[in-house]
Order: C-alpha cells, then structure tokens, then sequence
C-alpha cells in the first residue's frame, strides 16, 4: 500500500511538472489546427474551382473538335456536289473514259484539299480513284454515303469502310439530264497530324481521334512519338463505347493526370458508336503546383507555431510555471510532512493578485496550519513518552478537519486509557483463571497417562488374537486346498473307472465278434471235412490212380479236424473271457458309484472347509479394525495427554505474563 502511494505521489508531481509542456502542446495543437482548417478552407475550394473550369475547358475543346469535325463533313458534302458537278466528269461517264476522269478528279482533289475522290457508275462500282485502297471495277454500293448518293441524297459521316482508314466521308450522286449515272465519294483521313495539331495550336489541349477503341490520331507524346495504337481505359470505354454516354472528369494518361471529355462517334444511322473523339488537359503540373503551395504553407505555418510556442513558453516560465513550482513544492512538503519556515518563505516570494497569487495564499495558510496540528501532536507524543494519560490541548485554535483530528486524537488519548483499566481487570481475571485451568489440565493429563496405559494393554490381547484367528485361517485354507485337491484326485479316478469299463465292453463287443468268426471256421472245417471224405470216396473209386490224392483227403480231413478243434477250444475260452469281462463290468460300475459318492462327501466337505475359512477371514477383518480403533484411541488419548499437559504449561505461563500486563498497566497515569 506504501508503495502504492508513493507512486501516486510520484506520478502526480510528474503531472504538475509537466503542466506547462501539456499547455504548450494544447496551444500548438490549437494554432496547428487553426492553419490547417484555413489552408484547407481556403485552398480545397480553389482546386475544386480549378477541375471545374479544367472539366469545362475539355468540354469546351470536345465540343469544338466536334464542330470541326461537322463543318468538315459539310466542306467534304460541298466538295463531293463540286465534283458531281464537273462536265469533264460527266462526259468522261458517257464515254467510259476512265483515265480522263481520273486526271480530272486528281486536280480536283489538289485544288479542293481532298484525301480521296472516287467516282462509280449508277451501279456502285468504282470507275476511277485517287487512293490505292479503293481498286478499280470494286464495288461500293453497301457504303452508307454511297447508297444515299446513289438514291439521290447527298450525305456525310465519319466511319471506317472497307480497305479504308477511319475517316470523314461525303457523297454526291451525278446527274445528267435528270438521271443519276453515277456517285461521288470524298473523304478525309482522320490520321492526318495537322488536323489535332491545329486544334491544340487553337486551345492548348489535347486532342486524340479513336477508331473504336483505339488511338489513330492524337497530340499527346510518349518518349518522343505520338502515342497512336494504344487503347482507350477500359472503364471509358464501357461508358462511351457501350452505354453510348459521355464521359467527363479525371483520367490518368501514361502516367499524367488529366482532366478530359470523352464524346461518341455516332455512325450514319446512329446506332453504333464507330469512334470517340477526347479532349483534355494535362493537370500533373497543376497538381503538382497545388501539392507544393500545400507544402509551403504547413512548412509557414510549422515554423509561426514554433516562434508562438517559444514566447508562450517564456511568458508561461515568468508567470506561471515557477510560481506553480514553488507552490507544487509547498505541498509536496506537506505531503511528506516536511513542513519548516523555508517552505513559508518561498511561499511569501508570489505577490502576485492572479489566481496564483490566491493560490499562494491558500497554501500558506495549509502550512500554518499542519504547523499548528504537529505542534500539538507533539505535546501528545511527548505525553505518551511520558506515560501521562490525561493530556489535553485547546482545540479551538484548530479550524475544519483540522479541529476533528485533534479531536480523533484527544478520543484516542481517552479511549487508550479507558482501554488501559480495562486491561488491568481482565489481567487479574486472567491470573485468576489461568491457575484454575493448571490444575484440571494436570488432573486431565494423569487420567489420560492411565487410560493410555489400559488401551496398550487391550490392543495386546487384541493382537494375540488376531494371531491365534490368522493360524486358524491359515489351516483352514491349507485343509480346503487338500479338500480340493483330493477331490481332483477322485474325479479323476472316477474318469479313469468309466474309461476302463467302455473298454471292457469294447472287449465283450470284440469277443462275440470272434466267437462269430469262430463259428464260420467251425462250419467251413466241417465243410472241408465233408469234401475230404467225398475226396478219398472218389480215390477209392479210381484205384491205383487215386492213391495220391486219397493221400491229400487225409491231410486235408486231418486239417479240417484240427481247425474244428482249434475252434472249439478257442470259443471255450472266449465265453470265459466274457463270463470275466461281465464280473469285471459289474465290479467296475459298483467301483464308480462308490466314487462319486467319495466325490459328493469331498465336495461337501470343501464347501464347510470353505466356510469356516471366509468366517476365519472376517474375523481376522473385524479384528484388524478393533486394532485400528484402539490405536485410535491410543492416539486420542495418548494426544490429551500431551494437550493437558501443554494446557497447564500455558496456563502457568499465561499466569506469569498476565502478572507482567498488570504491572505494565500500573505505570499509566489514568
């Protein structure tokens, strides 16, 4: 908050300092604002004067250019009627004497200054030229002049024709004895330089004739030539090219600002814009002229605002910026409560009667009276000093807040007293009290060491039982894993019983299969039995001759015996194997049953064994949170403990240094 403060203060003399420079730029702000809106007033209504009398000068010259252009029209319609007039013409007609009319209208044309003559038949075709362009024996008939002049109307326009240059054209029909046998055609080339130049030498401007869109004729200069072949602004071009309109205003030329008039030129029937023809005035010099007195007058005016700052600046330091100074500093030191006789004397130096003069005097009577405050709050520090409470001043002599501040301190004086007694009384209750609570906070610390005692010994025997419950949970879960365990075991002997009594039944299946078989070899030994008797009934039968095959009966009926035999005992023991396999099948079942129950019994035993190891673990649980409760209570117990006994050190302590605040008190005169 301090610093706060300071930069407050520090901010504020910055403020008073530099209200001399803040008046100095309010006035240049002023006297520059002044001259800017004369100069401005007085110098933009004279370049608008000046564009509207330049806009006005290129209309003036369009328009003349415009006229010349219609008086040449009509001198070309004067000239084009002169020729159709002509009896060398006419006769040379009759007689298809191209070259005599030839002769005659290049005569004509240098006598009437005429670019071009050309004379056609009644059909349109040309007969004779004076221009290259225009072949003999083409025919011209769709030309607007020459239709007209062929249908008897003499007429002009300005247009290009075929194999033409943009031109002024004329034509005249020639008659002889009532019926027109021909028509003359004249023209001007608009690309002709005197033409533009005469109109500059006539109005200064500059001049340009367009075909279309482009330049073929003008006065103004680019790098030394003319600047035919370029194009006209794309954005005049819509206005007078497409909307038919006239344009007036500014332009910028190959870099140069002018002032132009842009008009149309019609064609002959007035629904097509075939050129345009400009007039205008190069204003870059007079721009540039405008700019540089604009120049000129702010550098005037610059320098008469820093030749009236500098006097006002002077005349402000004399008059009012030391005397401000020196009242600035006055109540600087009253801000720091730095107020001595200096400050009073600088204060008497302005004698003026101004405002500062006023202020002066406001301020010196500020000085005497922080003097008078501090006066007086220094006989209630020298009071303080002094330990004297009953200090009083005469508070009349003060005036506005400095009266109420005197009397804040006089109530602080009283109030400090007041505050002083009330201290001392407390300080006795306090003493009083302390002593009361020493002694039941040692009672409370000896009940609290004894119930510490208690709680230590129950959670030992608390403990001693969650060991004893821990064992007990521990056996529970070994007794349950070997429960388990023995029942994996029997579930697996039980799988193995099944497994041995399908394969004895395999067996029996097996073993009537055989004694099957056993009965087929049976059957085919007494079979071959029956062939062998047949056999040696037959070699009996065939005498000597059959005595080596009655040999084979024999064997053959030995063999049959035997296998007949073989059968038999083989058969014999397979209905014993089965007689065994059924017991064995029997024995097996009875085997498996007994099993399963073994496999119940064990399941039903886990499941008690499982039990009494998840109440075993709950007990173990419950247990832990007894602990966790007693040393708890250990805690609290073990914390009042040390809190009575902190309580009773403060008490005593208490006791002692409201004994010291009494005899602090007592010092006071109240």
């Amino acid at each position: 908050m301090k610093r706060k403060l300071l930069v407050k203060r520090s901010n504020r003399s910055s403020r008073s300092k530099n209200l001399s420079a803040r008046i100095l730029r309010i006035l240049g702000i002023c006297v520059a604002t002044a001259v800017i809106v004369t100069a401005t007033a007085s110098l933009l209504p004279m370049n608008s004067l000046i564009t509207r009398l330049s806009t006005q000068q290129a209309v003036t010259s369009a328009d003349f250019m415009k006229e010349e252009l219609e008086n040449l029209g009509n001198t070309l319609k004067i000239s084009a009627k002169t020729v159709s007039m002509d009896q060398t013409i006419i006769e040379s007609l009759n007689s298809s004497s191209q070259e005599d009319i030839l002769n005659e209208i290049k005569y004509l044309g240098e006598a009437l200054d005429i670019d071009n003559i050309v004379v056609t038949d009644a059909t349109g075709t040309i007969l004779s030229s004076t221009s290259e362009d225009d072949k003999i024996g083409s025919n011209i008939s769709g030309r607007n002049t020459i239709k007209m002049a062929l249908s008897g109307d003499i007429s002009s326009n300005i247009g290009k024709d075929e194999n033409s240059v943009y031109a002024v054209n004329a034509s005249s029909p020639i008659f002889n004895n009532g019926a027109i046998i021909g028509a003359v055609y004249t023209s001007y080339n608009l690309d002709n330089t005197e033409f533009v130049d005469h109109l500059k030498e006539m109005t200064g401007d500059e001049f340009t004739i367009f075909s279309g869109d482009t330049r073929i004729n003008t006065t103004i200069v680019v790098d030394g030539k003319r600047a035919v072949g370029t194009t006209l602004d794309p954005k005049i071009a819509n206005i007078v090219i497409n909307e038919k309109q006239e344009y007036t205003g500014r332009a910028k030329l190959f870099g140069k600002n002018f002032i132009t008039a842009y008009y149309p030129i019609m064609s002959g029937d007035g629904k097509t814009v075939t050129g345009v023809l400009y007039s205008g005035m190069d204003h870059t010099e007079i721009e540039k002229t405008f700019y540089n007195n604009i120049i000129i007058i702010f550098i005037i005016a610059i320098i008469s605002i820093i030749l009236d700052i500098s006097i006002i600046a002077a005349v402000l330091k004399r008059g009012l910026k030391t005397p401000i100074e020196k009242v600035v500093k006055a109540a600087s030191a009253i801000e720091t409560g730095q107020v001595d006789n200096e400050v009073l004397s600088m204060i008497n130096e302005i004698t003026s009667n101004d405002e500062i003069g006023m202020l002066a005097r406001s301020m010196e009577g500020a000085v005497n009276s922080v003097q008078l405050m501090s006066s007086d709050i220094s006989m209630f520090h020298n009071a303080l000093i002094s330990r004297d409470l009953t200090m009083s001043v005469d508070k009349t002599k003060h005036s506005g807040i400095y009266r109420e501040i005197m009397n804040i301190v006089e109530n602080l004086f009283s109030e400090l007293g007041n505050i002083l007694k009330e201290i001392k009384v407390m300080a006795d209750s306090i003493e009083s009290g302390s002593s009361h609570v020493s002694s039941a906070s040692q009672s409370l610390a000896q009940g609290s060491t004894e119930q510490a005692s208690a709680t230590e010994e129950l959670s030992s025997t608390i403990e001693n039982i969650a060991v004893q419950i821990n064992e007990n949970a521990a056996s529970a879960e070994a007794a349950n894993s070997l429960s388990i365990e023995a029942g994996r075991e029997v579930n697996s002997s039980s799988d193995h019983m099944n497994e041995m009594v399908k394969a004895m039944d395999n067996i029996n299946l097996i073993s009537k299969e055989i004694g099957k078989i056993i009965k087929t070899i049976d059957d085919i030994a007494f079979q071959t039995n029956i062939l062998a008797l047949n056999a040696a009934v037959e070699a009996a039968r065939a005498g000597v001759h059959g005595k080596g095959f009655a040999v084979v009966a024999d064997e053959v009926r030995n063999l049959a015996n035997k296998s007949a035999e073989a059968a038999k005992s083989t058969a014999i023991l397979i209905e014993n194997s089965m007689t065994a396999v059924d017991n064995g099948s029997k024995i097996a079942a009875e085997t498996e049953n007994a099993l399963h129950n073994v496999v119940t019994k064990t399941n039903e035993m886990s499941s008690i064994i499982n039990e009494i190891a998840e109440a075993a673990q709950k007990q173990r649980e419950a247990i832990y949170q007894i602990n966790i409760g007693i040393d708890q209570i250990s805690s609290v117990v073990n914390a009042n403990s040390a809190s009575s006994e902190e309580t009773a050190a403060a008490s005593e302590e208490l006791s002692a240094q409201a004994q010291s605040l009494h005899e602090m008190v007592n010092q006071y005169k109240m």
